[in-house]
């Protein structure tokens, strides 16, 4: 959990980068930093010490500890944003130039949808729930008449048969300050 997060301060996307951090650490080491200790004095650490570090540095190369050191900077200000890492020449030699020219804009068309969904929170106050596609088949004859029964017994059981398409998040609202948006319960 990022430094920010434990101390309930407002959070973006940075909160992510430092998540990277955490799992680039536990992948390399097989344990996630800090596992031996009990959790309230792991997050203590977090906030008030210098980043989790790997156990045995000398095992992993510069360019490694370099990304690392990045993703897991103490202020989230300072955290490059996906898209500088993506640049980082630990990465590079793993994406080559057809690769890399996929992920930029699918890292782009993923945030934009981000933005889209709270637009349309901010907007209704719930996001649409998609429709279930038509195109699923059963895969036999007897999965084909256990669904028809149970679609028949289900639309007669419900007093509304009218599908749903949306869903509210109670006592949820949306608060923009500065460049950030923050899911407030109340």
């Amino acid at each position: 959990m990022a430094p920010e997060v434990i101390q309930g301060k407002e959070y973006d996307t940075a909160v992510d980068i430092w998540s990277l951090g955490i799992l680039i650490i536990e992948m390399a080491e097989g344990v996630p930093p800090y596992i031996d200790l009990p959790e309230l004095e792991a997050l203590l650490l977090i906030t008030k010490k210098k980043p989790p570090p790997l156990a045995q540095p000398e095992n992993w190369t510069d360019p490694m500890k370099s990304f690392l050191s990045l993703c897991l900077t103490m202020k989230a200000s300072q955290r490059p944003p996906a898209l500088t890492l993506l640049t980082h020449g630990w990465l590079t030699p793993c994406l080559t130039d057809p690769n890399k020219s996929r992920l930029v804009p699918l890292i782009q068309a993923v945030k934009q949808k981000k933005m889209n969904q709270l637009k349309e929170i901010e907007l209704w106050g719930y996001l649409p729930i998609p429709q279930a596609s038509n195109t699923l088949k059963p895969s036999s004859p007897k999965a084909q008449t256990e669904l028809s029964t149970s679609t028949t017994a289900s639309q007669s059981n419900s007093a509304d048969s009218s599908p749903r398409k949306t869903a509210k998040t109670p006592k949820t609202r949306i608060r923009k300050e500065g460049n950030t948006t923050q899911m407030n319960p109340h």
